[in-house]
């Protein structure tokens, strides 16, 4: 799998402040179209050619901003309606980004010309799921509703269409995902699997799916697999699994009988991280280890095993390809080498810090009127860089 390829998509909460307890963990996440913007992490999916792009927004002067940690400098910054919070969603090539703001969703293109999407949600949106190589957007909000929407990499607007959370007589949309192909994979609470083809919908304005049989329990986390593009990983209340949308085929199977599941997270490879419960004998569970699950490139399950002092992670992505993983726990920043659980990096900002990662860059940025950010690449990680000053003209 060509992981760079992935590296293709910046989907992030702006205003979460990365601290234990102040707002709930994006692995956290079941029964929704994709992840939740609360609780979304800075992503290391970045929507840039250069990976080593981050946006952000800026209450301080109301702006989004785009930085290229390479270089360290403020490369575009954009002005934005004012709002109680923004969560910005980026494309493959960059010359687009999505503002979410209290509802209104505005696309700005990156000559800053600003256009409203013609989404109007019920309700505030509240997920997300995406397919950025092909520029499609499946939007949730807080009564199921879910807006569909195809941008080219121009920046311009196909089509779009908002649609309710019944399917069919019976059922409603559960948790699903956006796979290759323009296809929106939902479970519902019939307990199947719709496969919804997205540009077919959004052309009829009604939903056009096909199902599969159903599981013996509802299925509540979906996430794709990229370089798999039939390919799921999911859970439900009594199994792990992965599973051909296709071949409508269960490839491989974990029971989660006996486990714990502490956190799902979607990012370059799809993983599970997972802790035996505790028997009254061997104590608590933070005693046992855990086991973060993927999947190999024959559909099996693979299993990694970490000491149990990461079972809080607010954000998790793992490059096979490179044998790494990299986490956000408390506004820390771990990487771990897979092969034998070494500790390559570990970084610690100061109070306050917005936490988010890259290809290469660990970014922390801080509440400043002037503007201020701090960054250290893995490699010397204890180098610290810090930008600032770059709000000055505009305030």
């Amino acid at each position: 799998m060509d992981s760079k390829y992935y590296l293709v998509l910046l989907i992030m909460m702006v205003q979460f402040a990365c601290k234990s307890g102040s707002s709930p963990r994006a692995g956290q996440n079941t029964d929704t179209i994709g992840d939740s913007l609360q609780a979304y992490m800075p992503r290391y999916m970045l929507g840039m050619e250069n990976n080593n792009i981050i946006t952000a927004y800026d209450e301080n002067v109301e702006r989004i901003h785009q930085f290229d940690l390479e270089s360290g400098s403020l490369v575009r910054s954009f002005p934005v309606r004012q709002a109680s919070k923004h969560n910005i969603l980026t494309g493959r090539t960059g010359s687009y980004l999505i503002d979410i703001a209290d509802g209104h969703l505005d696309l700005i293109k990156a000559d800053g010309q600003t256009t409203n999407i013609p989404l109007t949600f019920p309700g505030t949106p509240e997920t997300a799921a995406f397919s950025p190589e092909e520029g499609i957007f499946a939007i949730a909000d807080e009564f199921g509703s879910i807006g569909l929407l195809e941008i080219n990499d121009s920046g311009e607007i196909l089509n779009s269409w908002m649609g309710g959370s019944k399917l069919g007589e019976q059922s409603v949309a559960l948790a699903g995902d956006v796979l290759a192909g323009a296809r929106l994979v939902v479970s519902m609470s019939d307990n199947k699997l719709a496969i919804i083809d997205i540009r077919a919908t959004m052309e009829q304005s009604a939903w056009v799916f096909e199902t599969t049989e159903a599981f013996s329990s509802a299925v509540n986390w979906i996430a794709r697999v990229p370089g798999q593009e039939n390919w799921i990983m999911a859970t439900s209340q009594s199994s792990l699994f992965v599973y051909d949308v296709v071949a409508k085929t269960v490839l491989s199977e974990q029971s989660l009988d006996g486990k714990q599941v502490l956190g799902r997270y979607r990012d370059l490879s799809p993983h599970v991280y997972m802790q035996d419960i505790a028997s009254e004998e061997s104590g608590s569970a933070n005693a046992e280890s855990i086991v973060i699950y993927t999947i190999n490139n024959d559909g099996t399950l693979r299993t990694d095993t970490l000491t149990n002092n990461l079972d809080q992670a607010e954000y998790s992505v793992i490059d096979l390809d490179q044998g790494f993983l990299s986490v956000i726990e408390r506004s820390r920043v771990y990487r771990v080498r897979l092969s034998d659980n070494l500790v390559l990096t570990f970084e610690q900002p100061k109070s306050g810090a917005k936490t988010s990662i890259t290809a290469d860059y660990i970014f922390f940025q801080y509440d400043s009127a002037l503007g201020y950010f701090e960054k250290a690449s893995y490699v010397q990680s204890e180098d610290i860089e810090t930008i600032e000053g770059f709000n000055i003209e505009y305030l």
